[in-house]
């Protein structure tokens, strides 16, 4: 009976496009078979290979590919998470963009969940107060948070802390009093610009008419 063959072919280090992008490694087996990895679990199982391991079929072999898919997720999630913070949904789309499986994401995302390593309602919080500090509006954070797995609205508690009237009418006047008059159409750009930054509609043409108003009066008394 011919011995089981195999090979894992690592991507290019050359190649502009690796690591960052998610390069691939490829695992092929008899018959032409092959499958796509995550760079660092072909490499783990390249290692592996030159420590003798010898799979006595495909079973076997796919059986290490999964362990150490696991093992290099999990690794993978820890040290970014040295870095930010993730949401659940954003962490399972970043694992599987670098070519981990889904078991192997999701457990890795689960594992730090049960740490407390992760914690979509401290994301929250925490994506939160960072947008508004750099003067984003309360539509376009849950816009943000939205496309990262979370529904803001049905936070209880969470409007109120961050958005009511008074809080984003002020925060929109601090926005605007940071520009200088645009030549032509002033009111009409601040207004694009608030609800670009995610402001309400009628809180950004309230601000832009009061911002005008004080501007004009403070040339007037100078």
């Amino acid at each position: 009976m011919p011995a089981f063959s195999w090979k894992v072919e690592l991507p290019d280090h050359k190649k502009k496009f690796y690591p960052a992008s998610g390069g691939r490694a490829l695992l092929s087996w008899d018959e032409g078979q092959s499958r796509p990895i995550a760079a660092s679990t072909g490499r783990a199982l390249r290692k592996a290979q030159h420590e003798g391991f010898e799979p006595l079929d495909a079973k076997e072999l796919q059986g290490r590919v999964q362990a150490l898919d696991e093992e290099q997720a999990w690794a993978w999630l820890l040290a970014n998470l040295n870095r930010r913070d993730y949401s659940h949904k954003e962490a399972l789309d970043r694992l599987r963009a670098k070519g981990f499986g889904g078991d192997a994401a999701k457990a890795a995302v689960e594992r730090a969940e049960k740490l407390r390593f992760m914690d979509d309602s401290r994301y929250l919080d925490l994506f939160t107060s960072q947008k508004i500090a750099k003067g984003w509006g309360r539509r376009r954070i849950e816009r943000a948070l939205s496309e990262r797995g979370i529904d803001a609205s049905s936070c209880e508690g969470w409007a109120e802390r961050y958005f009511d009237s008074d809080s984003e009418w002020e925060r929109a006047l601090v926005l605007l009093e940071r520009r200088c008059i645009p030549e032509r159409n002033p009111y009409e750009k601040w207004v694009r610009l608030l609800v670009g930054r995610g402001f309400d509609y009628g809180i950004a043409k309230e601000a832009a008419r009061e911002t005008l108003r004080r501007r004009h009066e403070g040339e007037a008394q100078g």
